[in-house]
């Protein structure tokens, strides 16, 4: 986020400063999954074609032995390779202005500092944001540890669509994955909500097991494993004098699957705005925190009320919902309507087709 935020405000003009701790640019983006819906990725602006891996159409929803699949005509979504991607969002950047620099690293003191440099000072340093520290922010209430590996010679199966695994005994309030990079290249993964202090490295090792995983794995090698953390709600305050938090480190996800581009980079362009303001026209900083939670507050909201629904439900009900689903033609009306960051749409389109009632 920090990146698009940076080339936002070169592109305005504004000198731009970026501090990378890693070496490189793109070191440690791997850890992420790289599923984005289409529309968003278009919506961002960032030439994102050298970095995709494979287009999606669907997804198969899995509880217990009842599944439900939502399959659209046309491709919804993109795996991308996030290590292409942001080096794509630097190139970009520098070209529009920016200085980046890496290998440096900055202790919460040596932030604060920075406020005798710069006139505004921007944390995008993830869920463990050294910026949200320095400067006192409130905390984050609400993480997901996450686990991922990536197989080749897997058996992929269907390789434009998205396995989902439900399975609350395992996965406490979050799910698992199956992402497909191609014919015989395979991502699995699972998350857990950090509440239940369950490790997932540990919970992950149960999860392959499961007879219809270790199906899809009995011939395949692991290429590369990698844990992460995930906010999957918003801290309360987002800016704080002339600091403000942007992406992860302000809990800008979707608390459905922790997803955090689009509305992480929706955000950024969102405070390339207000501080391009605060400089030229001398409007407060907080105008970013009622700007972006006004645009994308009710979709979070919305995202958490669904993750809500799912991560509660036990095996029976779960199965009481996909049935509910399938018997209103729910798999048919997500596959033509669906929007993976969008929730707010498909009930408009519920509503409106009389799926639902008041």
């Amino acid at each position: 986020m920090g990146l698009i935020l940076a080339k936002a405000l070169a592109a305005s003009g504004i000198e731009v400063d970026v501090y990378e701790s890693k070496l490189n640019i793109s070191e440690g983006s791997e850890k992420a999954s790289g599923i984005i819906s289409k529309i968003g990725l278009d919506r961002i602006g960032i030439d994102y074609k050298r970095s995709i891996v494979n287009e999606l159409s669907g997804a198969i929803l899995h509880s217990g032995s009842r599944k439900l699949k939502i399959k659209s005509n046309d491709t919804k979504a993109y795996v991308i390779d996030r290590g292409k991607y942001v080096e794509e969002c630097a190139s970009e950047a520098k070209r529009d202005g920016a200085k980046i620099h890496t290998n440096t690293r900055f202790s919460p003191n040596g932030i604060i500092k920075l406020r005798d440099k710069y006139d505004v000072i921007v944390g995008a340093d993830g869920a463990v944001s050294t910026v949200a520290k320095a400067f006192a922010f409130p905390p984050i209430g609400s993480y997901v540890l996450t686990y991922k590996a990536e197989y080749s010679g897997a058996d992929v199966g269907e390789t434009d669509v998205v396995d989902l695994f439900f399975d609350n005994a395992l996965m406490h309030n979050f799910f698992g994955w199956s992402v497909p990079y191609g014919h015989d290249i395979l991502e699995l993964g699972l998350g857990v909500d950090s509440a239940y202090r369950k490790n997932s490295k540990a919970v992950f090792d149960r999860f392959v097991k499961k007879p219809e995983i270790a199906e899809m794995l009995k011939s395949s090698n692991v290429i590369s494993e990698h844990a992460s953390m995930i906010p999957l709600e918003a801290r309360q305050k987002t800016v704080i004098g002339n600091a403000l938090l942007v992406g992860d480190a302000a809990g800008q996800t979707k608390a459905t699957t922790g997803g955090g581009i689009v509305f992480g980079s929706g955000c950024a362009s969102i405070a390339a705005d207000s501080i391009t303001r605060y400089l030229n026209q001398g409007i407060p900083l907080s105008r970013y925190e009622h700007a972006w939670r006004k645009k994308y507050g009710l979709e979070m909201f919305l995202h958490k009320k669904i993750h809500n629904l799912y991560s509660s439900a036990s095996p029976a009900r779960m199965d009481r919902i996909f049935s509910v689903v399938k018997s209103i033609g729910g798999e048919k009306f997500l596959g033509s309507y669906g929007d993976m960051d969008r929730p707010s749409i498909m009930l408009k389109r519920l509503i409106f087709r009389g799926l639902i009632g008041d």
